[in-house]
């Protein structure tokens, strides 16, 4: 337990977090710096207790004995039934613990406390906050976690995606290349370090973080991705009706990604509105926002698919079709989990033994298309969205009829359905067919 504190002394402690008793803790950095902590226990709202801490000044600002004074202060607000987080934020200039020279570290803790607070409040129980602060702790504390917020520069930035990490093989790569998605979001949840100052006015309300320098200074990414892990398409039928068999919205969401070939964001933030029913054949259209490439996508519908739109309870007001756990917020990225963990101990794997993915699903349908049915490799790559502009435009302007895609999903339902054997499908698909798809497709770039 650390009992005196001078200079000397503080230079001699190893980077660590330091027991001064009585709930006060001194956090040295690597980089020298030094805050003071008070730790204690508070109510879970689900019950049972956990450990927390809140931050207030740092040494040698405050020298020991007034640490301790301002731990005793804390001590007789929370019996006053205080909230300690609140009034630090919110307290005067002797109580504010968010101020200019707050640390990076002291940001993250704030934004993640937040965080937590709205989501108790609102009866949540998500884990998001904790992934954050995890991820920053993982990539930027090491680093930049005992720096003043307001002394990172741009190249603290850059270095600190150009750093070494490992990945799952144990390969040794950069952080921009060799963990392209974990970079990018890292820059996002940076950025909200710095949006989260900007409203306590630690930082000028005009700042704006630089995210669009970084990337054009970091460059493209290298990075390869690895094909995500796919079922084969002849045990698609026996494992759509498997998820038929667990209740629950996000096993009717997965089996409308089944059925649309939707990506997991598109499917899950579905609204409504995005629902045409007009014409004969129901259009569903993925906004920009919501696809891969930034544009507008729109997928038909086939009965099967409607069904399972339809059996979805509305609440008025509600625009989302799959409601998430907490009512106002889309379904979680993590929901099919519990139900890709159950169908792999009954033996639904992907092709390479591991662990099935939602993505995966678009693989399973490409091979499908691919190798049973007679059409046109183009038209299986408009439902994937992975055609060109052109194609897509002309899509858009009618010059590719919607009744070639429909027919197709139709198909591709009745087979996961076992609606119709699969030689009667493809007797089905050579009289569908009415076109020349690839004389579309050349009018459609001409």
């Amino acid at each position: 337990m650390l009992n005196r504190l001078t200079q000397k002394s503080f230079e001699a402690l190893e980077a660590k977090d330091h027991n001064c008793g009585r709930g006060l803790y001194l956090r040295k950095s690597k980089t020298g710096s030094a805050s003071w902590l008070y730790r204690f226990r508070e109510d879970k709202p689900e019950g049972g207790q956990r450990s927390t801490s809140v931050s207030f000044g740092s040494f040698p600002d405050l020298d020991l004995d007034q640490a301790h004074g301002r731990v005793a202060e804390l001590r007789n607000l929370q019996a006053a039934g205080v909230d300690l987080r609140v009034h630090l934020r919110g307290g005067g200039s002797g109580d504010q613990a968010i101020t200019e020279n707050v640390t990076v570290r002291q940001m993250a803790e704030y934004v993640r406390d937040k965080m937590k607070a709205e989501d108790e409040s609102k009866g949540r129980k998500g884990r998001y906050p904790d992934v954050v602060f995890n991820n920053l702790s993982r990539y930027v504390f090491p680093r930049l976690g005992d720096m003043r917020l307001l002394d990172i520069k741009q190249s603290d930035l850059r270095e600190l995606l150009r750093q070494k990490v490992k990945t799952k093989e144990g390969e040794i790569v950069q952080l921009w290349h060799g963990r392209a998605v974990s970079a990018k979001k890292l820059i996002g949840q940076i950025a909200k370090l710095y949006q989260e100052a900007r409203i306590l006015q630690v930082i000028d309300k005009d700042f704006q973080f630089p995210t669009e320098f970084l990337l054009e200074a970091m460059g493209p990414q290298t990075h390869k991705e690895k094909a995500h892990a796919s079922l084969p398409y002849e045990q698609a039928p026996e494992f759509y009706a498997a998820i038929g068999e667990r209740a629950g919205t996000a096993a009717d969401c997965l089996r409308l990604i089944m059925l649309t070939l939707g990506r997991s964001n598109e499917i899950r933030g579905l609204r409504h509105d995005e629902i045409d029913r007009s014409g004969e054949i129901a259009v569903m259209t993925i906004p920009g926002s919501r696809t891969k490439t930034g544009k507008e996508h729109r997928v038909t519908l086939s009965k099967a698919a409607l069904e399972i739109i339809d059996a979805q309870p509305r609440e008025k007001g509600q625009e989302l079709v799959f409601i998430g756990d907490y009512g106002d917020k889309v379904l979680s990225v993590n929901a099919f989990v519990p139900a890709f963990n159950a169908l792999q101990s009954q033996g639904f794997t992907a092709d390479d033994g591991s662990r099935l993915t939602a993505h995966g699903f678009r693989s399973t349908f490409k091979r499908w298309a691919t190798k049973e049915t007679i059409y046109q490799d183009e038209l299986s790559e408009m439902v994937l969205a992975h055609v060109s502009n052109k194609v897509r435009e002309a899509y858009a302007r009618g010059e590719i009829p919607e009744t070639q895609m429909n027919a197709l999903l139709t198909l591709w339902a009745n087979y996961l359905l076992c609606d119709v054997p699969l030689e009667a499908l493809r007797v089905a698909m050579k009289q569908v067919v009415e076109l020349d798809f690839t004389q579309l497709v050349a009018q459609a770039g001409s």
